[in-house]
């Protein structure tokens, strides 16, 4: 209608019925019905209101908790919505954040630039530089981690825009390089998927120079937990 001018940028479902989604206007949505109805949902500004529309991923865990993901910080509610609060690294560098994934209201993980990811305990009271790349050198700070994505305590992977990719089977504490192992040169993978620890699916772009070859875009399959990939055939219908 005419209040959703702008359209919308994420969503987030804790259960069959209770969603979330923030507009381009940087306006909170609730339904309670599954997605049948959608009622413009208004907060607690007193606190301070997270900045929706900067929104860079967004994560509701159950009705009253959830995370939005600036670039720069992150903010949590545990009363659903109506009050926010803002977290950030006590770390003073330069840091931009792109991927966040939670599997509970008081864990999470946040990835960005610098070949860095953060682990959020506590609700965002706690901070734990985690670096599953080699030590830190020019490479891995050119690693952007595009997707972090866990399927229990344990087990996770985190994805670098330009084909790094690392797996945790001990909660973070050690990483394994992976590769999604893709020909050619240019290729971007911007976001995983796992629906088990063996199951899981990547998704990117390739050079621009082959978008007409119907190699714009790449689906990648493992049944390995990502040891290997195979490519998805998309090829577009005339």
């Amino acid at each position: 209608g005419a209040d959703t001018i702008g359209g919308f940028l994420m969503l987030s479902f804790a259960d069959e019925n209770d969603g979330w989604a923030i507009n381009w206007s940087g306006q909170l949505w609730k339904t309670e019905t599954g997605g049948q109805n959608w009622s413009r949902f208004e907060g607690d500004s007193s606190q301070g209101t997270p900045p929706f529309a900067a929104a860079v991923d967004f994560k509701l865990v159950d009705k009253l908790h959830g995370w939005m993901l600036g670039p720069f910080q992150i903010w949590r509610t545990a009363d659903g919505g109506h009050t926010w609060q803002s977290y950030e690294p006590p770390t003073k560098g330069y840091y931009h954040f792109f991927s966040f994934f939670s599997l509970d209201p008081y864990e999470g993980w946040v990835g960005g630039i610098g070949g860095v990811v953060y682990h959020i305990e506590e609700g965002g009271e706690r901070w734990e530089e985690v670096q599953p790349g080699p030590e830190r050198n020019e490479a891995s700070e050119e690693i952007e981690f595009r997707d972090i994505f866990f399927i229990s305590k344990g087990v996770g992977w985190a994805n670098g825009l330009r084909g790094e990719l690392f797996r945790t089977l001990d909660g973070g504490k050690n990483w394994r390089p992976l590769s999604f192992s893709i020909s050619g040169e240019g290729w971007a993978i911007n976001s995983i998927y796992f629906l088990n620890r063996n199951d899981g699916w990547a998704v990117g772009w390739g050079p621009d120079n082959n978008v007409y070859e119907n190699k714009g875009g790449i689906i990648l399959q493992t049944a390995d937990g990502g040891l290997s990939w195979n490519e998805v055939d998309i090829k577009h219908n005339e």
